[in-house]
């Protein structure tokens, strides 16, 4: 048998006063966007990021969060870099 929270308080808590101050609906949401992928691979510094673009002409992130895949590529890298230095 599932009870109300407010009732399992009660059940739980019977010899204290119990009140509900506020209730609340939590949400969640990712804050990822290709800005923050390009500040992060930024802060790797350009002689690390120079090492990791060798090896193809874009790499590709992943947020955990909410499974997006950003493709970042070279020249955007660069530009980003020219533009933040």
């Amino acid at each position: 048998m599932v009870l109300p929270h407010y009732d399992q308080l009660v059940s739980l808590f019977s010899n204290d006063l119990i009140r509900i101050l506020f209730t609340e609906n939590p949400s969640f949401r990712c804050s990822c966007s290709r800005e923050r992928c390009l500040k992060a691979l930024y802060l790797l510094g350009l002689k690390e990021m120079q090492s990791i673009f060798e090896d193809g002409n874009s790499i590709s992130l992943n947020y955990e969060f909410c499974n997006e895949n950003y493709e970042i590529y070279t020249t955007e890298f660069l530009i980003y870099t020219r533009n933040n230095s």
